[in-house]
């Protein structure tokens, strides 16, 4: 299944997004946003969401593969800029799939191997600005 996957990912569009982060002051993270509940999983899922990033050369991008009832459903990839790092492509593949799910009033699981990510969005003191804005997309859904 995995080679199928693979198979049927193309590239959606490049994002300009330049450096995707910057430091915030704590005092202005507002505080519903410091600390945020991951949980290990929804039981009335509607789809499976697969998250990656990746870095290859100057080639930074992010994946992302629905699936429901175990069958692919859409897959989307994004290239990024070669300033961004690893670490800013898996957060924004969960970000991307957040904003997916709440555009679509979907329920889903996410599933990522990142756990700086996790560790991230769990942080009651997230300095990243990057962050901030995952944890007030994500905060309704995980």
């Amino acid at each position: 299944m995995e080679e199928f996957l693979k198979q049927y990912l193309c590239l959606r569009r490049v994002l300009d997004v330049g450096e995707l982060d910057n430091f915030a002051k704590l005092p202005s993270v507002p505080i519903e946003f410091r600390i945020i509940d991951i949980k290990p999983q929804i039981a009335n899922s509607q789809f499976e969401v697969y998250t990656d990033g990746s870095r290859s050369g100057d080639d930074c991008g992010l994946s992302v593969c629905i699936l429901k009832n175990e069958h692919p459903f859409k897959s989307f990839k994004f290239k990024l800029s070669k300033n961004n790092t690893v670490f800013q492509a898996e957060l924004a593949a969960i970000n991307f799939a957040v904003r997916w799910a709440q555009e679509n009033g979907f329920k889903i699981n996410i599933y990522t191997d990142n756990q700086s990510s996790i560790e991230a969005l769990r942080s009651a003191r997230p300095r990243s600005a990057f962050v901030i804005e995952a944890k007030k997309e994500s905060i309704f859904v995980w």
